[in-house]
């Protein structure tokens, strides 16, 4: 993992390195960097730099997760790979390449927050956002 997802990830506890064969989820490619970082974590659970707590979810699960939430349903071309427990997904948008967070309740594009085109940079403001 990248220093500097190890130093904004300091507490939090992954599942270990995967060496699951997931591409796609929902018909979208995943991104070569949340590959890159999802293999080396699988997911886990804690804090997220000084402010906020992340779980993301295991890549094996992530087929299972959306089509719980049914998010091609309300957000179409998106996919969610964790949640803060509190309410919010964390998602990625093939259409706009961008990741974000979005309330569970409304899964509204309209309602789309802290978009960033980079999944270090929409973790690092996330933790930012709650200061």
């Amino acid at each position: 993992m990248k220093q500097e997802y190890k130093e904004l990830l300091a507490d939090f506890t992954s599942n270990g390195k995967s060496d699951a064969a997931v591409s796609e989820v929902n018909d979208i490619p995943l991104p070569q960097e949340y590959l890159d970082f999802i293999h080396d974590c699988n997911g886990g659970e804690g804090n997220l730099g000084k402010n906020a707590y992340i779980q993301i979810y295991p890549l094996e699960e992530l087929a299972e997760i959306n089509r719980d939430y049914e998010i091609q349903e309300y957000l179409p071309g998106y996919f969610v790979w964790g949640t803060d427990l509190g309410g919010m997904l964390f998602g990625y948008s093939h259409k706009t390449g961008m990741y974000s967070a979005v309330d569970s309740v409304s899964l509204n594009e309209d309602d789309l927050m802290y978009e960033e085109p980079s999944l270090l940079a929409f973790l690092k403001r996330w933790d930012a956002e709650l200061e």
